[in-house]
């Protein structure tokens, strides 16, 4: 079931251990052209997880993939990351369907905090985008670092 086997083999996923069949499902469906997919990471704490997909620089995720991935979020958050091997540049997809952009740095933090509030239970707030109302980056606090050094400070914002 792999579209681009010459693609595949070029990056091949960690603790690869050979493909599995699955045309046997796609068959069990029958009439409708659905076929597995694989998520190439997944965390979970108490329940809640952190989906992860990621796709070589400028190769799109196929709708198909998007829509069940998306779905799959009215209780989980989906992340899409490129390039494949050293992800830069991610999409977060939240429950409500928010769709945040974010660079490696901001990634890193996200997930230190998600990992944080799901280890407490506490993601109910935690899920709602909070953005730096100076430059839209994403926060926790009224303006960013950037903005608050630029702004020389909270109470010029």
């Amino acid at each position: 079931m792999i579209n681009n086997q010459e693609e595949f083999d070029k990056v091949l996923p960690a603790g690869y251990d050979g493909e599995t069949d699955y045309e046997w499902i796609t068959e069990a469906i029958g009439r409708r052209n659905i076929k597995p997919m694989d998520i190439d990471a997944n965390v979970e704490i108490n329940g809640h997880r952190l989906h992860f997909e990621s796709k070589a620089d400028g190769v799109e995720v196929s709708p198909a993939q998007r829509q069940a991935l998306e779905r799959s979020i009215k209780s989980h958050v989906v992340i899409y990351m490129w390039p494949k091997r050293d992800p830069r540049k991610f999409l977060v997809i939240y429950p409500d369907g928010k769709r945040v952009d974010m660079n490696r740095s901001e990634m890193e933090i996200f997930i230190h905090k998600w990992a944080d509030a799901a280890d407490n239970d506490r993601l109910t707030n935690f899920l709602k985008v909070k953005r730096c109302s100076c430059c839209g980056a994403v926060i926790e606090i009224p303006l960013c670092e950037r903005c608050y050094v630029a702004n020389k400070g909270w109470e010029n914002a």
